[in-house]
């Protein structure tokens, strides 16, 4: 599976609404990418209250890892 249909699957699966596909990852605007990351960085957790959280939080934090790293 290529890193954007699991970058896909990742940020849907924790309930982005938004429209997002393969474009989105190589041609991002500065729309979309702060649509995004502001999604990503609100579901991540506010404190530390559960093993659910902490699997967000880890999810949340690896997606913004690939995406700073591309």
């Amino acid at each position: 599976m290529s890193t954007d249909r699991i970058l896909n699957k990742l940020i849907k699966g924790l309930g982005y609404h938004g429209d997002i596909g393969y474009h989105t990852f190589l041609y991002w605007n500065d729309v979309e990418l702060r649509r995004v990351l502001m999604f990503l960085v609100d579901r991540l957790p506010k404190e530390h209250s559960g093993s659910a959280d902490q699997s967000v939080g880890n999810t949340v934090t690896y997606i913004i890892y690939i995406l700073v790293l591309n």
